[in-house]
């Protein structure tokens, strides 16, 4: 998998595609990498809850999912989880710190994309909608 805000990306051996809950979660490092290319961006701590991050909404990340050499973008809407506090022009992004040791993409990835869950053959499909 490579996740992309300008060149960052990452690859992982365990990835979770889950259409349950809103966010992207994954480790520490790479969220702190991911973050530092988005304008305006940090950790969120004094605002927010311990592995959330704040962003200048200003900035419409381009955000991007790539699997097997296949680039699937996210909408600016789909990245931003809400408003950081009342008044703020600054936005809470969807993909977050929570687990170390593997990934979970999340309905924030998938909005406005077509997905096919292969149960008998352990896999994933996705395609762009037209």
């Amino acid at each position: 998998m490579r996740f992309r805000s300008d060149s960052t990306q990452v690859a992982t051996s365990f990835l979770s595609i889950d259409y349950g809950t809103t966010l992207i979660v994954g480790d520490t490092a790479f969220i702190a990498a991911f973050y530092v290319v988005i304008p305006g961006s940090n950790d969120g701590s004094e605002t927010v809850p311990n592995g959330l991050y704040a962003y200048r909404r200003s900035s419409n990340p381009l955000v991007s999912l790539t699997f097997e050499g296949i680039s699937y973008p996210a909408s600016p809407v789909a990245f931003d989880f809400g408003q950081l506090s009342a008044g703020s022009s600054d936005g809470v992004g969807e993909v977050v710190v929570w687990n170390p040791w593997f990934w979970i993409v999340r309905d924030v990835f998938m909005r406005g994309m077509g997905t096919v869950f292969d149960f008998d053959n352990s896999r994933d499909g996705f395609a762009s909608l037209a």
